[in-house]
């Protein structure tokens, strides 16, 4: 396979990717409203732990890497919850 080959199937996958990485963070703002409304903090370290096994587990090999990703992605999850428990992110 030529690299740009290559480079547009992950052009086309980061595109996918993104929307989804939307579609999560859309869900994420109902959970902080949730929250919010029960009084519960943005913070559930077991959940985060729970996540982090079950996707380091689905990553095989990957594990190490998958891990680290989802690292960032819960960190920008609780990021954006915390901001619109403030009333700064967007809607």
């Amino acid at each position: 396979m030529e690299l740009d080959t290559i480079r547009k199937r992950i052009d086309e996958l980061d595109t996918r990717i993104i929307a989804l990485w939307r579609e999560r963070m859309a869900l994420c703002a109902e959970a902080a409203r949730v929250k919010a409304a029960s009084g519960s903090p943005t913070l559930h370290k077991a959940r985060e732990e729970d996540v982090l096994r079950r996707v380091g587990a689905a990553a095989g090999p990957l594990e190490e890497y998958a891990v680290t990703v989802y690292r960032s992605v819960l960190e920008a999850s609780r990021a954006y919850q915390d901001a619109l428990r403030a009333g700064e992110g967007e809607k």
